[in-house]
């Protein structure tokens, strides 16, 4: 995160190759939401040209907290991975399913740290998952629901240090690939 500027309450940033203004609108504690800008709106605040209560309160009046937080969330998931638009609306959903998750994650998303006031299910924070296992901080996330969802197998596969799909280079997929029309064959 590059903050480029700070106006008042406002913060202006770059982040996830985009540019945001970022606003608290917590009654009593801190809540940050970021708005995406165009090329131009960033301009013109740089340039004073454009007050940024203005534009939150333009742009901020159309969109809900809940869709700031998921396009946000959304951005950061095209920059670490390549998922499509069909797949991102899934990792939403599913992390939708349980909020204190879906917040937490936003807050990393934010910050690009781990809470320091983390979720723990079953003695495991996302924090630990990623530190001590082959996950991405989604990967970790999605792990707590697993957790919370089947934790008697979610320990069992962590206690088996996660067992993966099984993934072949193309010499074994051509011997599996053989193997299987022979046994047609013998048919």
């Amino acid at each position: 995160m590059n903050i480029i500027k700070r106006c008042g309450r406002f913060v202006l940033l770059e982040q996830y190759g985009n540019k945001y203004i970022q606003y608290d609108v917590g009654v009593g504690k801190e809540e940050l939401l970021r708005i995406k800008l165009t090329e131009e709106e960033f301009e013109e605040i740089q340039k004073e040209q454009t007050v940024p209560a203005s534009i939150v309160n333009d742009l901020g009046g159309r969109c809900s907290s809940e869709e700031l937080r998921t396009a946000l969330i959304k951005d950061y998931l095209r920059t670490v991975s390549d998922y499509s638009e069909k797949r991102l609306d899934l990792i939403i959903q599913k992390l939708n399913s349980h909020k204190d998750v879906f917040f937490e994650f936003y807050e990393y998303v934010l910050y690009e740290e781990f809470s320091d006031n983390p979720i723990v299910v079953e003695g495991k924070t996302a924090r630990y998952l990623a530190s001590n296992y082959p996950l991405s901080p989604l990967g970790a996330y999605n792990y707590l629901i697993y957790l919370r969802d089947m934790p008697e197998k979610a320990l069992a596969d962590l206690n088996a240090g996660l067992p993966r799909r099984k993934v072949f280079d193309e010499k074994r997929v051509m011997e599996i690939q053989e193997l299987i029309r022979g046994e047609k064959s013998k048919s």
